[in-house]
């Protein structure tokens, strides 16, 4: 079953929502849906807008009414519609540097070829969501983003890389403590392990997910109960105002029967009185209304006459209310302009000053800059750059820093005249903190192989001592091997490293795909696994860092695995010198004047040994 974490498709509704997900789960891309008039109605007025917004200048509302027809199209089943407008959409936030709405659009579109099953190129969108995410360090973001790439890596059958995507979203969701988060990582994590047929994984991580489930569940019952208790108060109050807007409708309504009782008594009075009255008191009464006529009438001329007389004081008054204003004005306008000499004098003063202090910065910046060359210079002493010329071994680097230090490292070294023991890295940040957590690595690996040269006990105790006081939540990948240079006897183990690459002496290619464990420093007290093959004379290894296949030329592509596998693929066969340089030469022309976001780490081994040794076990 498909699962897409994303949020970011324009203006769902309910009825597009309930849609969407009924489609997602039977996994077949829904038929194209007759368009309503009102839709029609709206698809003709976004277009006339969008026209309107592009004569205008206006890209980022053109793209927003490119976007609603996009939606539309999309609601109605109709996928290459809707992706046409979404990569117009692109191509304008593009010009406008717009890396936040184009994470979103590539987000939308991952999703709609994933609707049609063109999962590569679902993938390719979801992996630009999430470089763009990691580039604004957005770590909601970054979950959701690993989370489609994951479903995506699933349906191509990839699910190593999705187990090892998981495991980093895993971390960044116990970084937020967000149980909600956990939990679903937990979950997608079984369903991998299942899909790839690891049972004991799948049952363990479903074990977890449901110990989160159960707590949230107990969570929201909590949040429930107490919603109930504040209906039930709200009822009770409402209750008790209702009867109390009852009591006070029955005494209005008896006063008012009380009123009308006594109006009816006094308009019989009045009617008795009229009656009683004869013609001279008629007359009395007529006269009397004509005098207070003319009174009334007297008094409406004089209240005339005071009114004029009112506008003419009001309209004094505003005359000198308006050269007061104008007057205070002009001296505000007087004191205004002395100010602004005294500020403009501050300005100048503090200008000097700035340009006192940013020619400190300057200097401090450049001792700086000296200290990060000398860390540099040490960090790289630490790598070995004296490659072992011992029989039956052909083992060449190459570590290139984005940063003055990096997070990389590889190592090697004899445990004796037979066995070699080789590693690669990759520490979960950069700069100054991943050059110290990649010594640390380096050191702790080199100091447990004097305890035993097995590489699955090795990283066992690795794991252990980097899980400790680890409150920066910092984690490492790692590939370590162990090489019988007489035998050609290789044991290996991954802890969630990018798959090596293996090359046969006939040029075959295939990947040393399974996993033997999490990320070391990411939980505690693991048992790290290991396999075990037979090389035979001309078999290499390529060990590499995603420094490689995730660098980013100037049109944000990506350099990818597959762009890895033709290299060598099409290079054929090389001494281990030639081949690590093909590719560093391969990914700068790639990147071209693009900044390096990654450091760069590859590492090969080409065992030249007897020709007698076959393979017991091939890699997957």
């Amino acid at each position: 079953m498909n699962q897409f974490f994303s949020g970011s498709k324009l203006h769902y509704s309910k009825a597009a929502s309930l849609i969407l997900m009924l489609l997602l789960c039977l996994d077949l891309p829904g038929q194209i849906q007759p368009l309503s008039r009102n839709d029609q109605a709206q698809i003709e007025i976004s277009s006339s807008l969008y026209e309107t917004a592009i004569q205008a200048g206006k890209w980022k509302e053109a793209s927003r009414h490119l976007n609603d027809v996009a939606f539309l199209y999309w609601e109605h089943n109709d996928y290459k519609n809707a992706i046409k407008f979404y990569e117009q959409s692109v191509a304008l936030n593009d010009s406008l540097d717009n890396e936040n709405g184009l994470a979103m659009l590539h987000n939308n579109l991952g999703m709609l070829y994933s609707d049609i099953r063109e999962y590569e190129t679902a993938l390719s969108y979801f992996e630009k969501t999430l470089a763009a995410r990691r580039a604004f360090k957005n770590k909601e973001g970054i979950i959701a983003a690993i989370k489609n790439i994951s479903v995506a890596q699933n349906n191509l059958g990839r699910f190593n890389r999705s187990i090892q995507l998981l495991q980093e979203a895993l971390v960044i969701a116990r970084e937020l403590n967000d149980p909600d988060q956990i939990s679903s990582c937990y979950l997608m994590l079984s369903e991998t392990y299942e899909k790839a047929g690891d049972v004991t994984n799948t049952r363990n991580y479903y074990e977890l997910y449901q110990s989160f489930h159960t707590m949230k569940q107990d969570r929201d019952m909590q949040r429930l109960q107490q919603i109930a208790d504040e209906e039930a108060l709200k009822r009770e109050i409402a209750e008790i105002e209702e009867r109390k807007r009852t009591t006070e409708l029955q005494m209005i309504e008896s006063q008012l029967e009380e009123a009308v009782q006594e109006l009816a008594e006094f308009d019989d009075d009045l009617v008795a009185l009229t009656d009683s009255l004869d013609k001279t008191q008629l007359q009395i009464i007529y006269l009397e209304s004509e005098r207070e006529r003319e009174r009334l009438e007297n008094e409406r001329k004089l209240q005339k006459a005071k009114t004029t007389r009112n506008y003419l004081i009001w309209g004094t008054l505003a005359l000198l209310l308006i050269s007061f204003f104008i007057y205070r004005n002009y001296r505000q306008e007087q004191k205004s302009k002395k100010a602004l000499a005294i500020k403009n004098e501050q300005i100048e003063k503090q200008n000097d000053e700035l340009e006192e202090l940013n020619k400190i910065i300057a200097k401090h910046n450049e001792r700086m800059q000296t200290e990060l060359n000398v860390g540099r210079e040490i960090q790289m002493s630490m790598i070995p750059s004296d490659f072992p010329k011992m029989p039956g071994v052909d083992l060449y680097a190459a570590l290139e820093p984005a940063r003055e230090v990096g997070g990389d490292l590889y190592d090697f070294f004899k445990i004796d005249e037979d066995h070699l023991i080789v590693g690669i890295g990759d520490v979960s940040d950069k700069g100054v903190p991943a050059a110290l957590f990649m010594a640390v690595t380096k050191t702790l690996v080199k100091t447990n192989a004097n305890y035993s040269s097995l590489p699955s006990k090795i990283l066992s105790e690795v794991n252990k001592e980097l899980c400790v006081d680890n409150d920066s939540s910092m984690f490492v990948t790692y590939f370590l091997c162990l090489l019988n240079t007489k035998t050609g006897q290789l044991s290996y183990c991954n802890a969630g490293h990018n798959p090596p690459l293996y090359i046969t002496s006939k040029g075959d290619l295939s990947k040393l795909e399974q996993l033997h464990g999490p990320v070391l420093g990411a939980v505690e007290d693991f048992n790290y696994k290991q396999d075990i093959l037979l090389m035979e004379k001309g078999d290499q290894l390529v060990l590499f860092t995603d420094g490689i296949t995730e660098a980013f030329n100037d049109g944000k592509d990506q350099y990818s695995d597959e762009r890895l596998d033709r290299l060598f693929q099409s290079n054929g066969s090389h001494n281990a010198q030639e081949s690590v340089e093909a590719v560093i030469a391969d990914v700068s022309q790639f990147r071209g004047n693009a900044e390096q976001s990654d450091d760069i780490t590859i590492l090969s081994l080409i065992y030249t040994g007897v020709e007698s040794a076959k393979s017991s076990t091939k890699p997957s």
